[in-house]
């Protein structure tokens, strides 16, 4: 079989210039979809890679749970924070904080002691001042010192919740961990269970 016969056809079935002409057309419509939608199937495979690299990297963690108490603050604060819903992702700088949640939050009237006429210690509330005591569930990587974003955590410790819609500072009540992957790594069991007496 010859590969051009004597009319001009390739293996007998197309014309030269025809075949030139329909792979042109293809050429333009292959340029044409990629123009149209490569960008988008890059993203999307970027995506996929990014997602693909941070379940990975979430998979080596361990779940921490730890509660925070916001003193005295205004009952907006709670509202708005509320009013987003549950879990709400921790934020740091200008990014958040891979795996950490706020999954629950609860408040409670702001009280203080203070001493009467007598000497006497008195509880009292602050007005319409509330506690907001929220929840947080986060997956870091085993460590001798626990950190979320960038801070560590302590009963005991200073903490700022910070999410997309708020940014409140409160103190760290109690923290609950699984120790066995500090274990299995090698290293000292963080003793960070114990909850805040108040």
């Amino acid at each position: 079989m010859k590969v051009i016969n004597e009319k001009g056809k390739l293996f007998g079935i197309i014309n030269i210039v025809d075949l030139l002409a329909l792979l042109l057309v293809l050429f333009v419509i292959a340029v044409v979809a990629w123009k149209l939608f490569g960008d988008s199937i890059a993203e999307t495979a970027e995506k996929n890679r990014e997602a693909a690299e941070l379940e990975q990297a979430l998979a080596n963690r361990i779940k921490v749970t730890y509660t925070v108490r916001c003193s005295n603050q205004r009952e907006s604060a709670f509202e708005e924070l509320e009013k987003f819903g549950f879990p709400q992702q921790l934020a740091v700088n200008d990014g958040v904080v891979d795996g950490a949640f706020i999954t629950d939050a609860y408040s409670e009237p702001s009280t203080a002691f203070f001493g009467d006429s007598d000497g006497v210690s008195v509880e009292s509330t602050y007005g319409s001042r509330v506690d907001i005591v929220a929840t947080v569930e986060a997956l870091v990587p085993p460590s001798t010192f626990i950190t979320v974003g960038t801070q560590e955590l302590r009963v005991g410790k200073t903490h700022t919740l910070k999410t997309q819609f708020l940014e409140v500072v409160g103190v760290i009540e109690t923290i609950d961990c699984d120790t066995a992957p500090f274990v299995e790594a090698g290293l000292e069991e963080p003793v960070y269970t114990i909850p805040l007496n108040k």
